[in-house]
């Protein structure tokens, strides 16, 4: 009896660990963590707070209003990973006049921007006025913190295979040294969900 009951407490610690290193795995292969860089975001996301990323291959499809991180080289040519909303799909007739956006010549209603960054589109010298029409591998994105935000607006469309994946859960924040080289002191805040 006492070699049934040691058997079962095994096969029972067996299964548990193994379950635990699945779901390990399974993070790692699904998820990667990304930390928010810079103010564009501003009002959804702050600087320095992290969250987990569901890769690419494994988002069944972009919607509007989805945050993505994708792949863009900077002024230096060095590939520097970015964050944004998508604002246009694939295909899309996209707008931008009098401080609003509109694609397929319909306003959008923007409810997760905050009242200081609504009705605000230009930013660092960009047109008042910006029309484009995507291709089917390209979407449209933007910050939220309009103002202050390197988007399409100033770099074009996003293509489709330099996106990397769609944010899902900001569950950290870390604290912003050496301006924001190196980040520490993680403390845990509220999940947000997206």
């Amino acid at each position: 009896m006492r070699k049934k009951i040691i058997n079962i407490i095994y096969i029972v610690i067996t299964v548990v660990l193994l379950t635990f290193a699945a779901l390990l795995g399974y993070q790692k292969i699904v998820f990667f963590k990304v930390i928010v860089v810079g103010s564009s975001m501003h009002g959804t996301l702050e600087e320095g707070q992290a969250g987990a990323v569901e890769k690419i291959n494994f988002v069944n499809h972009i919607d509007r209003g989805n945050i993505i991180v994708f792949e863009r080289k900077d002024g230096n040519n060095n590939q520097k990973e970015v964050i944004k909303r998508v604002i246009g799909l694939p295909g899309e007739h996209i707008i931008l006049k009098n401080n609003q956006v509109y694609v397929n010549d319909k306003l959008i209603e923007e409810e997760y921007l905050k009242d200081e960054n609504k009705n605000q589109i230009t930013n660092h010298g960009v047109s008042t006025y910006y029309d484009i029409t995507l291709k089917e591998d390209e979407y449209y994105v933007m910050g939220d913190n309009r103002m202050n935000s390197l988007d399409s607006r100033y770099y074009g469309a996003v293509k489709k295979e330099n996106i990397t994946g769609r944010l899902k859960v900001i569950y950290a924040e870390y604290t912003c040294y050496n301006s924001c080289d190196t980040y520490d002191n993680k403390k845990s805040i509220p999940w947000k969900f997206f």
